[in-house]
């Protein structure tokens, strides 16, 4: 069984649509994958970080991060006012 949680920064220039932190992605043979999306809104133009991270929760064994990756944001504001 596997989890997935976002981070991102700075969090208080972001609005995102339901949960960031334990969303199941539930079990994956080997080899499968699974696409997860989430609405994300930037408020303010700057560079942003965000993380995902996949946890495993089978057992406290097998408990522990599996994969983490991140992406810079930068959100220009390109729009000429007059």
């Amino acid at each position: 069984m596997f989890t997935l949680d976002f981070e991102a920064t700075p969090t208080e220039y972001l609005v995102y649509e339901g949960v960031f932190t334990d969303l199941a992605i539930g079990r994956l043979k080997g080899g499968e994958s699974r696409e997860i999306s989430t609405p994300l809104c930037f408020l303010s133009c700057g560079r942003y970080e965000i993380s995902a991270q996949v946890r495993g929760i089978d057992n406290l064994e097998t408990e522990g991060r599996l994969a983490k990756t991140f992406i810079s944001v930068i959100v220009k504001n390109d729009i000429e006012m007059s």
